[in-house]
């Protein structure tokens, strides 16, 4: 889904670095959810994938720095997986 923008970070953390300011982020989101299903739905071998996910947005004029995009991110992420874990 986001091609060669991503970047690995940690164990399964990964970070995607998008430049273009008109990309749609939740359009990339819903592609990113209909690929896991369809992975999931296909796999044979019972392996199921979940993938909680945040993001932040940087229009250069915020002020805001790399670890505050960071730290937001990833707080969204958490929250993400909070409402993943309550519609298992």
């Amino acid at each position: 889904v986001f091609g060669d923008k991503a970047y690995r970070i940690g164990g399964d953390e990964f970070e995607v670095v998008i430049y273009d300011k008109g990309i749609n982020i939740d359009s990339l989101l819903l592609k990113f959810e209909q690929e896991e299903k369809k992975f999931n739905a296909d796999n044979k071998d019972g392996i199921k994938i979940r993938a909680a996910y945040g993001y932040c947005r940087y229009d250069g004029e915020d002020g805001h720095d790399i670890n505050y995009m960071i730290n937001t991110a990833d707080k969204r992420m958490y929250e993400h997986k909070k409402y993943l874990k309550n519609f298992r």
